[in-house]
């Protein structure tokens, strides 16, 4: 396993679309944009009704989308606090230059209201927010994307390899 890898992807399952939405899973995994190599990664369950107890919130729409599926998993749910306290450190120890989230509008505005409403500091500063979407649709633009399945390491490691394969095509014309 690579070690020496810049940047990290995040990925979240929310119960909402709105920035106060209930997080009941996320994931990190560290990685080289340019080549997609993958190293470490940190995945965990949010306990959801403590994330209610954090103020945080689900629309009846997700809530049922997600129901429709079997419903969110909690078989290793943790409280919210620990949760993104061990996703700060596992940040602190990749030191990474850049963290990658596919949009801007969703996984980071919902995990730094997330960490306000916890009590702690997000764990990265706005100047390494990397949106994926937005390179992938540059060089694609009429391409769908496929392969999500809505578990945040999995989708992580999607968001890996085709942000590597648009920057990679984009070097080659």
């Amino acid at each position: 396993m690579k070690t020496d890898l810049p940047d990290l992807m995040i990925d979240i399952e929310t119960l909402g679309l709105r920035p106060d939405a209930v997080i009941f899973e996320l994931a990190a995994v560290a990685f080289d944009p340019t080549t997609g190599d993958h190293g470490q990664s940190f995945k965990a369950e949010i306990n959801i009704e403590d994330a209610y107890l954090h103020r945080l919130t689900s629309d009846e729409e997700t809530r049922r989308f997600w129901d429709e599926r079997g419903g969110p998993r909690q078989g290793e749910a943790q409280p919210l606090r620990v949760v993104l306290d061990h996703l700060a450190g596992f940040i602190g120890d990749m030191n990474p230059k850049a963290i990658w989230s596919w949009g801007s509008d969703f996984d980071f505005p919902i995990l730094g209201n997330a960490y306000l409403r916890a009590g702690l500091d997000c764990p990265w500063r706005h100047y390494q927010q990397r949106d994926a979407r937005t390179v992938y649709k540059l060089v694609f633009p009429e391409e769908k994307r496929r392969g999500i399945d809505h578990n945040a390491l999995n989708d992580c490691l999607r968001q890996i390899k085709d942000i590597a394969f648009a920057i990679n095509y984009s070097r080659s014309i």
